[in-house]
């Protein structure tokens, strides 16, 4: 990845989108990651 200063977050909540949309991100060159929605709050502020 180009740029891991910028960074997204996506909540995986079933949808058959969030694949597609984490390699859109991520060929924008913005590090992406992927997680389940009930994935616990110390797991998503990491």
């Amino acid at each position: 990845m180009k740029n891991r200063e910028n960074k997204i977050l996506i909540l995986d909540c079933g949808s058959q989108y969030t694949q597609l949309i984490a390699r859109r991100v991520r060929e924008l060159g913005v590090f992406s990651e992927i997680l389940f929605w009930d994935s616990p709050a110390d797991k998503i502020e990491a």
